[in-house]
C-alpha cells in the first residue's frame, strides 16, 4: 500500500493504523521470512483483515467473541485436566495405601 492510498483512508483509521504500526509494524505475514515486507512496509494484509471484520454479520464470528469463547474453552480444559490429575493421584494414593495395609496385615 502506498502513502497515496493511505491518505485516502478516514483520518481516524489513518491515526489508528499509524499507532498500531508504531507498535507492531515490525511484524508481518510469514514474518520468519525476512524477505517478505513488514506490516509497516505494506499494511495491505491488515487493511484486508479489517475490511473482512467489517463485513461480518454474525456477532458470534467477531474476533473478540471468538477469543472469549477460546478463553472459556481453555479454562474449562484446565479445570478438566486438573480434575483428572487429582483423581489419578487419589487412585494411586489409595492403591499404595491398600498395598501397605495388606503388607502390614501379612506380617
Amino acid at each position: 500500500m502506498t502513502l497515496q492510498s493511505e491518505e485516502k483512508l478516514p483520518p481516524i483509521l489513518q491515526q489508528g493504523l499509524a499507532d498500531f504500526l508504531r507498535i507492531y509494524g515490525h511484524r508481518g505475514v510469514a514474518e520468519i521470512d525476512l524477505g517478505l515486507p513488514r506490516w509497516s512496509e505494506d499494511p495491505t494484509h491488515l487493511l484486508g483483515a479489517l475490511a473482512n471484520y467489517l463485513q461480518l454479520t454474525d456477532p458470534a464470528l467477531a474476533p473478540d467473541a471468538q477469543f472469549q469463547r477460546s478463553v472459556q474453552e481453555a479454562e474449562a480444559m484446565v479445570a478438566e485436566l486438573t480434575r483428572r490429575a487429582r483423581e489419578q493421584a487419589l487412585r494411586r494414593f489409595m492403591q499404595a495405601r491398600r498395598k501397605r495395609q495388606a503388607a502390614q496385615e501379612g506380617t
